[in-house]
């Protein structure tokens, strides 16, 4: 995945930390300088979760619930069920940052790419609802429907 100028730009800890350099510095030396193990583990957690598939469908296996299944599969579809047990808030997942919209929809759209190229091959597709920080969510559904 390539970052444009205006996406790194907003970068505020990443821009900071690059004035500090005495020669050119790049997104990815700004990675190997400020990662730890958790860090690392983190984002594998985030970037790589575990699909597990019911009825055809595909689910977070981190978070599926066969009670909420259960709960939800006579009032809605199996799409319907896909977007709302496998949501991630971005709100959630940015609480510690102080953030604008658009580098919200950023990261959403990173996240989105990263959940495509992971497991796109299954037949899913990482989808984007929202506009502002406080709506925006990434979800998977399967692709064909």
């Amino acid at each position: 995945m390539r970052f444009d100028d205006r996406q790194l730009q907003r970068l505020g800890d990443f821009q900071s930390w690059k004035e500090g350099e005495d020669a050119a510095a790049t997104l990815l030396d700004y990675a190997t300088y400020t990662a730890t193990p958790d860090q690392l583990f983190g984002y594998a957690a985030l970037f790589f979760r575990p699909l597990i598939e019911v009825d055809g469908h595909y689910y977070f296996a981190d978070v599926f619930s066969e009670e909420a299944y259960a709960r939800l599969q006579p009032r809605k579809s199996g799409r319907e069920i896909q977007l709302e047990m496998n949501e991630l808030k971005v709100s959630t997942l940015l609480q510690n940052a102080d953030v604008d919209d658009t580098a919200a929809l950023d990261c959403a759209q990173l996240l989105a790419n990263a959940w495509n190229e992971v497991h796109g091959r299954k037949g899913v597709v990482a989808e984007i609802h929202g506009e502002t920080l406080g709506d925006l969510v990434v979800t998977l559904v399967n692709g064909h429907e």
